[in-house]
């Protein structure tokens, strides 16, 4: 996770990012340490914002998506996903060893997608884990400072979706809400 507002300067240092998140993925999931991986979750959101790199975003969604599944136990002792999770470890694996960025995304991609047929086929959800993930990634996103429209931007929330998921939080209790000066000088330090 990158801890500072100074944009990884190359693709090699974004890659590097991007491993390092794999990693701490995959130690998470497994360990099944289902705080870590929503610690990941909105670390890797705010990431996106920070460094105005969706990719964070889907660090994000697949660390969330997995946390929840394994807080319904119908889901984790299913045969299911006993093949779910031997799947998500060889693509965690391959995550780890990415040496591109097109790579790291062709893996998120085929988890997101995994999680999401898994999510369809053994869930008890009203809404899909993956579309509940991008909820939580935007509602990170905007706790730090981005718009509405900023945060649907970068994750591909639902807007009603968030709209109705904010407004029903105490988020303003969660997080310190910025001030416009502030919200300034985070814009300034994104983009310099």
């Amino acid at each position: 996770m990158v801890d500072s507002f100074n944009s990884p300067n190359s693709s090699k240092e974004l890659l590097a990012e991007f491993t390092k998140d794999f990693q701490e993925l995959r130690k998470s999931f497994t360990a099944r340490d289902i705080i870590k991986l929503k610690h990941l979750g909105a670390e890797t959101a705010r990431d996106a914002l920070e460094f105005n790199e969706p990719r964070f975003v889907e660090f994000s969604v697949v660390a969330y998506s997995i946390s929840k599944l394994l807080e319904k136990p119908y889901i984790f002792e299913s045969n299911r996903w006993k093949k779910f999770s031997q799947f998500l470890a060889d693509e965690l694996v391959v995550g780890v060893k990415c040496t591109t960025k097109e790579q790291c995304d062709f893996v998120l991609t085929k988890i997101v997608k995994e999680v999401d047929k898994l999510s369809e086929d053994l869930g008890r959800f009203v809404t899909s884990v993956i579309e509940k993930a991008r909820i939580k990634a935007a509602t990170q996103i905007y706790a730090h400072g981005a718009s509405i429209g900023r945060a649907i931007e970068l994750t591909n929330a639902d807007r009603k979706e968030l709209l109705n998921y904010i407004g029903n939080t105490k988020l303003s209790d969660k997080y310190a809400t910025k001030t416009v000066k502030e919200r300034m000088v985070f814009a300034e330090k994104l983009f310099r």
